[in-house]
């Protein structure tokens, strides 16, 4: 037998930051920011680590030239500049210098080990694709991206293509 227990409040953030400060997030817990769920995946002293998977709305090739590398990517210059336009300040003020970014390959079986958890859905509850920010090995065309099942591949994600963004960041105070 076990008890599931789910609390829901109103914050600020102001209070966001005490919780931090107070290692009071547990991975799994949720916080809405401007309509979006961004879960907990990780916590650490003095910070969280957070993945956005409701109102994946945003569309973005990886890279128009072809290349699976995202440092220098569309992906990461779409993430770092016109989406964060989007992000509340008081957000972007916790925010490590890394900013926005996609989850790994790596990440996303660490912290959302099943298929189920890796869905990530639109503002009308549609279940969507999203890139990774892994390169397909070998292939320098090719990158990571999970399905709208939560299944992840690596094969078909052709860099040119137009998959969905669902951000993590990480929150910390200093």
């Amino acid at each position: 037998m076990k008890i599931i227990k789910k609390t829901e409040q109103q914050t600020d953030w102001n209070e966001i930051k005490d919780m931090i400060k107070a290692g009071a997030f547990t991975p799994g817990d949720e916080i809405e920011i401007d309509g979006s769920l961004w879960r907990v995946l990780e916590v650490e002293d003095n910070s969280i680590f957070i993945w956005k998977h409701t109102g994946i709305d945003e569309r973005c090739a990886f890279n128009e030239s072809g290349s699976n590398v995202y440092e220098g990517s569309d992906l990461q210059r779409y993430l770092q500049g016109e989406y964060m336009e989007t992000i509340p300040d008081e957000m972007k003020e916790l925010m490590s210098e890394e900013g926005l970014y996609p989850l790994s390959i790596e990440e996303i079986r660490k912290y959302l080990p099943t298929e189920g958890e890796r869905i990530a859905v639109d503002s009308d509850g549609d279940t969507v694709w999203y890139w990774t920010r892994s390169a397909t090995r070998g292939y320098g065309y090719y990158a990571w991206y999970v399905y709208a099942t939560g299944s992840a591949s690596h094969y078909g994600g052709g860099a040119t293509s137009a998959y969905r963004c669902a951000p993590a960041c990480k929150l910390l105070i200093s």
